[in-house]
């Protein structure tokens, strides 16, 4: 027969200090716990050992006016200023890792080295995202994608939270953004750097980010959710945000680059977006 329970139970009650700390001690624990789960929740299961889902900020939609003006110094002549309305969305708050990358596809880029992962993949093209992306989705059930350019740009000028900042996230291009002035001319862990109104990191420098779009002239009428021209005569994808190897003018919310959509480089990445449901 098992032990009755009361010749286990302790024989004198335990002081009132003892039994104080004992509820504090559990109430610490409890809330501890609910922390945990909480964080949890926010980033989604884990796809590996030390690997959580990817964290998304929520974008609210709103109308801004994309591009840059003719005033603005070292703009380029594609920045044509025109209105943009976005509906809402949820974007990553960082770029995508290494770590991430890895968990997901099994190994690394070829050309990229083992470790360092809290660093932004590279080495990644715009037709790799894409296979990244179609096997996350499988893995969570869910519908990731890459952000449009109109989705990116609204959420690095801060969505309707916008300051008026030169910069994602300020007017000082140090305090947000790895670029070639204090890079040392490489990549750096994502989140180091100060984040912009909403919330999100290295959304300009550290690496360039591919967008969903075909590259193209922007349209001089008023758009709602664009998403870049349906076809060209060219294979070659927007990216956005500049990168540590570029300097102030490279770095602006406006700038606009393109590449071939096979081709992978030392220093564009991705960051994810996904639909928020109606």
């Amino acid at each position: 027969m098992g032990k009755n329970v009361s010749h286990i139970a302790p024989k004198r009650p335990l002081g009132r200090g003892r039994g104080k700390f004992l509820n504090y001690a559990f109430l610490a624990v409890g809330a501890t716990l609910l922390l945990s789960l909480s964080a949890m929740a926010s980033r989604g299961p884990a796809l590996g050992p030390g690997i959580d889902e990817p964290e998304m900020v929520y974008v609210e939609g709103g109308t801004f006016m994309m591009g840059s003006l003719r005033s603005e110094e070292e703009r380029f002549a594609d920045e044509d200023l025109h209105q943009v309305t976005v509906g809402s969305f949820r974007i990553g708050k960082y770029e995508v890792t290494r770590g991430l990358w890895k968990a997901v596809m099994g190994s690394y880029p070829i050309l990229l080295p083992k470790g360092k992962e809290d660093y932004p993949v590279v080495h990644v093209s715009w037709d790799d995202a894409q296979e990244f992306i179609r096997k996350l989705n499988a893995k969570t059930g869910k519908k990731y994608r890459l952000p449009t350019e109109a989705e990116w740009e609204f959420a690095a000028r801060g969505g309707n939270r916008n300051n008026g900042n030169l910069y994602s996230g300020g007017d000082s291009l140090g305090d947000v953004a790895w670029h070639r002035g204090n890079s040392g001319v490489s990549a750096h862990p994502v989140g180091r750097k100060s984040a912009n109104e909403l919330g999100i990191y290295d959304m300009i420098g550290n690496v360039s980010e591919w967008c969903s779009d075909r590259y193209g002239d922007y349209p001089t009428s008023p758009q709602t959710n664009p998403k870049g021209p349906s076809s060209a005569p060219h294979s070659f994808r927007v990216s956005r945000g500049g990168s540590y190897f570029q300097n102030a003018s490279g770095c602006r919310p406006a700038k606009r680059e393109c590449t071939y959509h096979s081709l992978s480089v030392a220093n564009i990445g991705f960051r994810l977006a996904s639909d928020v449901p109606r």
